[in-house]
């Protein structure tokens, strides 16, 4: 990794804990490159990840893939600002940010995702 490379993770580290603090109904925060790897990521102390190692890395990958066919129709509908995909327990929501994404998931049980989220998006873009 070069010292760039090293610099850039860093960023994302600290933007991934600053918006891990935003609220409890925060689970997990991390950002992934374009091809859905994980560059960094934190899960809320004493949280219990709903998916495997390998059903989370599927899962960033159809997110990521999303996101990257979608940056070809920006310059007819926009830059996605967020895509929120909600289950039963959980809502994930991915945050495009220059050339990687930021993915929070939040508890099933926030009714008050939106405003998680709009505070999510401020971190990002400070």
């Amino acid at each position: 990794m070069s010292e760039r490379q090293s610099t850039n993770v860093d960023k994302q580290a600290k933007i991934c804990k600053s918006i891990l603090n935003i609220s409890s109904s925060i689970r997990y925060v991390g950002a992934i490159n374009k091809y859905g790897r994980t560059v960094t990521g934190f899960i809320r102390s004493g949280t219990q990840p709903m998916l495997g190692r390998e059903q989370a890395k599927n899962e960033f990958f159809v997110l990521s893939t999303i996101l990257n066919i979608s940056r070809d129709s920006e310059d007819h509908i926009g830059r996605m600002e967020h895509m929120l995909v909600v289950h039963k327990k959980v809502k994930m929501v991915l945050i495009p940010s220059e050339n990687i994404a930021y993915i929070v998931t939040i508890s099933g049980k926030d009714d008050d995702y939106m405003n998680v989220i709009e505070s999510v998006k401020k971190v990002i873009t400070e």
